[in-house]
């Protein structure tokens, strides 16, 4: 095993998490519609398929490192968002 795949990054730093853009709910809807935006749901599996926003997608904070995931996330467009829940 590698050693960055046995240690986790460092927590992030308030300043950090500070400057993550927010959005409301509104907000967010309304980038959706507009297909400006995808929802994508960082909770587990089991919780995604429980219930979710139609047409998110599930991508769990567990699996976010995956190669195919990571392949993902660099296919999506630089000029589109992705508005994170977990909710």
């Amino acid at each position: 095993m590698s050693e960055s795949s046995t240690i986790p990054p460092p927590a992030p730093t308030d300043e950090e998490v500070a400057a993550i853009p927010r959005v409301s709910a509104r907000e967010a809807a309304v980038l959706v519609e507009s297909g400006v935006a995808k929802f994508v749901d960082v909770r587990y599996q089991g919780s995604y398929e429980g219930c979710h926003i139609e047409g998110a997608i599930s991508l769990s904070l567990e699996e976010i490192e995956t190669p195919s995931r990571l392949a993902w996330l660099e296919s999506v467009p630089a000029q589109d968002l992705l508005i994170l829940y977990c909710t």
